[in-house]
């Protein structure tokens, strides 16, 4: 077995748009494989997407996953080191992490390898000889220069005169989209060249990006799946060989994450739909959608009638995918919040609901907001509606429509 490192960030069991089952069988596949061959694995923050129960398929999906890390630590001997990451996503959840660990090895006897962080912490590897760093998001300090005094601090108390590696969930400012607010704590290679010897290994950027500053290297591992539109490269994860004096990075691809393709067209007039639509047909052909799994589709367009034509045409004529369509303007967000997640998305323009559209529109609408890996029954929902709702004016009541879902959920 080398002296293998796996790093991964970004899970996000419970994200509306990807179907938990997706992520686990996603993770059996590409990810247990690399696991059982490494002597430590690095989880950089957002497993969770949100605060999960057993109300929510995503929470037993995430159970499996960690009963199946928890089994491959005591079966293979592999550390397991978990970072809060993102405090509205992983919250206080690595209690719970802990918890199940605990009852797992107090029930089956299991010798499971597992610490958390979810402060600013220094941790010596044994195993493999390393100083670790441990810096979670959400932190109390006022800026960066703060985090960076006080990790020096943390090194003194220790008597370290470096770190090897640093396993962080954050933003650094070359990662940052031009015209971003960069208040809040925002890092720079250069606060981390003096005391750290190998890599920074990072999460909550969805998209892999790879820096060197001077020897030092920094990996932002990106998302393991996709998760909305604006993320449609490749997705996966980290691992590296250090075996050698010269450590050995490589990105491990997710091959079975969920498309999420944007269609644009230069055409905008309506009369020329007929051109749009011979278009896309031509652009769907080449994206490799696949007819088993589900598919996003997008349209970037300013003109609110085409976007209502494609995806009316997209319903007719591609039927036998399973295709989630949705649209915005070109126009980007010049300004973000970095409390926030970053996406260069305008909000969608809603098509407003009609007698001919009201039953696709709650289908849409709940696939979009419950996790579930049941296909939508067209037809059921149209009973639903109709045995409750057959007076003219249905439509136009909200609370109605709401009811209509709650009965179908």
């Amino acid at each position: 077995m080398n002296d293998s490192i796996v790093f991964i960030s970004d899970i996000h069991f419970g994200v509306p748009k990807v179907p938990s089952s997706y992520i686990y069988n996603n993770l059996k596949q590409y990810f247990y494989p690399k696991l059982i061959n490494s002597k430590i694995c690095f989880f950089g923050g957002d497993i969770f997407d949100q605060i999960l129960d057993f109300d929510n398929q995503a929470g037993r999906w995430a159970i499996a996953f960690l009963d199946d890390i928890f089994h491959i630590s005591d079966k293979y001997n592999v550390s397991l080191r978990f970072l809060r990451g993102t405090y509205n996503h992983d919250r206080m959840q690595l209690d719970f992490v802990r918890e199940v660990a605990k009852r797992r090895q107090e029930a089956q006897n299991l010798n499971i390898d597992l610490r958390c962080f979810d402060v600013i912490a220094l941790d010596y590897e044994d195993k493999l000889d390393l100083k670790v760093l441990y810096i979670p998001d959400n932190l109390k300090f006022n800026n960066s220069t703060d985090v960076i005094l006080h990790i020096k601090d943390l090194m003194n108390e220790r008597n370290w005169k470096y770190i090897d590696i640093v396993i962080a969930h954050g933003y650094f400012d070359y990662m940052l989209p031009t015209g971003v607010f960069k208040h809040g704590i925002v890092f720079n290679t250069q606060q981390f060249v003096p005391f750290v010897k190998k890599c920074v290994l990072l999460g909550h950027v969805h998209t892999f990006d790879f820096k060197n500053h001077g020897n030092l290297h920094f990996y932002y591992n990106g998302s393991f799946e996709r998760l909305v539109h604006g993320e449609e490269e490749d997705k996966g994860f980290i691992t590296i060989d250090i075996s050698k004096d010269k450590w050995q990075y490589d990105f491990i691809k997710n091959k079975g994450t969920i498309k999420f393709c944007t269609f644009t067209t230069n055409y905008t007039d309506v009369a020329d739909i007929d051109k749009i639509t011979n278009q896309f047909d031509k652009w769907f052909k080449k994206q490799g959608f696949d007819l088993d799994r589900l598919n996003y589709i997008r349209l970037k367009h300013n003109v609110l009638e085409i976007k209502q034509l494609l995806g009316h045409y997209i319903k007719i004529n591609y039927n036998d995918y399973n295709i989630r369509y949705s649209s915005c303007s070109t126009k980007e967000t010049k300004h973000v919040d970095l409390e926030s997640e970053i996406t260069l998305d305008t909000e969608l323009e809603l098509i407003a609901p009609t007698e001919a559209n009201i039953i696709d529109m709650i289908c849409d609408f709940i696939r979009e907001n419950i996790d579930t890996d049941n296909k939508i029954d067209k037809q059921e929902v149209k009973d639903i509606w109709e045995l409750n709702f057959n007076d003219n004016n249905a439509i136009d009541d909200k609370e109605g429509v709401d009811n209509a879902i709650e009965i179908y959920n």
